[in-house]
């Protein structure tokens, strides 16, 4: 269905229509009961795994990256394992991923534990993955060690444990190649238990907290997590760090007191070493409750949103070639600006939230990772991302200057 007409740029468009306040419904692949073929014993040397698919971030319509069952002299100790391997050097291939997606709802609210062990080649980099999701493509949980991810030609065994929320439908699990290489998986091992006492995800918690309010009439703010696990928050307000730690977006919260939105703080902690993303807004949500004594409640309610899609000539950014490094994938952001570093679509469309102040969904079909940087006029009651209201006008803001949905339609 059409959305509202308008001109067609050799751009990003951004189309406001109807949306609910929940993500939009996705279209699944057909969903497995239980696990096919943990073992590889299906299926014969060379060929690809039954019961698997294989996923790249790579040229499309050219396959880059193949999966295969491999012999026993390559396989920890079963007769037959699984491979992942580059087909030719190429600095497109980004990733690829080995995986399955299982129906989860006979097993909510219980613990998935997912092991195996796993190898790979020298100066290759592979990670295991989990990801559940809800029935309108939202996350309950995700995890792929992308803090510790597997650089060993050693065999050895890693595991991720993931609770399966009460309302979860769907789960995708697997194993990730990153960029060139090879990287084999043998032993697998799925299983699903009754939550009981000792058996509870323990909840993460900070190693230290420091939690001061900030004062300051200072125009920037930051979010900093590094790869050693140190957060540092400056100049925040704390609205805009409850969409981070719950995976919900700012246009998402009501009823919020107003302190919320207008006292700033500064937080510096340290998560310990080899957490996830996950597990870190986890611990920043256990901080909000005992720190500041968050509580809420959730309701349903219908509001606008947009959509991000390619006009017409396509964008005007390219695809990076190089490999992503651990200090991309990060945004600049300030009012009447935004910077992008080897981002996805889907992160730019989110981050379009925040100044939007309502959702916006990523229809693009982007696939892989860009530069960019788009500048607008801000409108008097725009907020930066982490909450410093801005004077309405700087030297370098050209009062005639495009809006928000104009500068994007401009300049990417």
């Amino acid at each position: 269905m059409r959305r509202v007409p308008i001109a067609t740029f050799a751009a990003l468009l951004v189309v406001a229509h109807s949306v609910p306040a929940q993500p939009r419904p996705c279209t699944w692949p057909e969903l497995k009961p239980d696990p096919q073929n943990l073992t590889f014993s299906s299926g014969t040397v060379g060929a690809a795994p039954v019961g698997w698919r294989l996923g790249q971030i790579a040229p499309p319509h050219e396959p880059v990256y193949e999966a295969m069952i491999a012999p026993a002299n390559q396989c920890h100790i079963s007769p037959q394992c699984a491979t992942v391997h580059s087909l030719r050097s190429d600095p497109n291939a980004r990733l690829s991923f080995l995986y399955q997606d299982l129906d989860v709802t006979p097993h909510r609210g219980q613990i998935l534990s997912y092991r195996a062990y796993v190898r790979v080649d020298p100066g290759s980099v592979a990670r295991l993955l989990v990801r559940v999701h809800r029935r309108d493509c939202s996350t309950t949980f995700r995890d792929d060690m992308g803090n510790h991810p597997v650089t060993s030609g050693d065999w050895a065994v890693y595991e991720i444990r993931a609770p399966i929320a009460t309302d979860a439908f769907h789960v995708e699990f697997g194993m990730q190649l990153i960029g060139q290489g090879a990287a084999w998986i043998d032993q697998i091992s799925m299983e699903f238990g009754p939550v009981r006492f000792s058996q509870v995800v323990p909840s993460p918690s900070f190693e230290f907290v420091s939690v001061k309010r900030n004062y300051s009439t200072a125009q920037r703010s930051e979010f900093d997590v590094n790869p050693d696990g140190l957060i540092t928050i400056t100049n925040y307000q704390l609205r805009f760090l409850i969409p981070y730690a719950y995976l919900i977006g700012l246009y998402q919260i009501g009823g919020a007191p107003s302190w919320l939105a207008s006292n700033k703080y500064d937080i510096i902690a340290r998560a310990p070493a080899g957490s996830s993303e996950y597990q870190v807004q986890l611990m920043l949500e256990q901080l909000l409750k005992d720190r500041f004594g968050l509580k809420f409640h959730n309701q349903r309610k219908e509001i606008t949103g947009y959509a991000v899609v390619l006009a017409n000539g396509g964008a005007k950014f390219a695809i990076e070639t190089k490999q992503p490094g651990p200090n991309d994938g990060r945004f600049g952001a300030g009012r009447g600006g935004i910077r992008g570093h080897m981002v996805s679509s889907d992160a730019f469309a989110q981050t379009l939230s925040v100044y939007l102040e309502r959702p916006v969904i990523d229809q693009t079909g982007i696939e892989g990772l860009f530069n960019f940087e788009l500048h607008w006029t801000p409108n008097e009651t725009e907020l930066q991302p982490g909450g410093v209201q801005l004077p309405s006008a700087t030297p370098s803001t050209d009062p005639a200057g495009p809006s928000l949905l104009t500068a994007l339609e401009e300049q990417l």
